[in-house]
């Protein structure tokens, strides 16, 4: 029977909440940080999706023969994991700097905003490519 592997990159936004795994609309399994899993499918055309929360990836359409393996990389957002950490490193490095040296430095937490901006754009608006879903080819 053909086949489905998912693999899911590791990541620091969120590493404890898996990712619910859609094929034709239907729930057929959940993704842990850094894991992967098979899913099962009758040959033809289908249709796959992931979802954490109220937030998914784009549909990717495709079809299956019989014995074949098609091989999906699920991630978050593109940038996670370079700009939520940079932005609370800037968040917290303006309070050390604020309450232990009584120094203000507003422009920490200017320079911190627009990585906020982009957080608070996937989750509302840009919650429909929240996810990144891609298939990986051979080679």
């Amino acid at each position: 029977m053909p086949m489905i592997r998912i693999k899911r990159s590791g990541e620091f936004l969120n590493t404890f909440r898996d990712y619910i795994i859609y094929v034709d609309k239907k729930q057929r399994g959940k993704v842990s940080s850094a894991g992967t899993i098979d899913i099962e499918v009758p040959g033809g055309s289908h249709a796959i999706y992931a979802e954490i929360d109220w937030c998914y990836s784009p549909t990717i359409a495709f079809d299956i023969k019989k014995g074949e393996v098609r091989t999906f990389k699920v991630s978050g957002f593109k940038y996670a994991n370079r700009l939520i950490p940079a932005a609370l490193f800037l968040i917290v490095s303006y309070y050390i700097l604020k309450i232990a040296f009584n120094i203000e430095a507003f422009l920490l937490m200017v320079a911190a905003f627009p990585a906020l901006l982009v957080l608070l754009y996937y989750y509302t608006w840009g919650r429909k490519n929240y996810l990144t879903l891609v298939e990986e080819t051979a080679g």
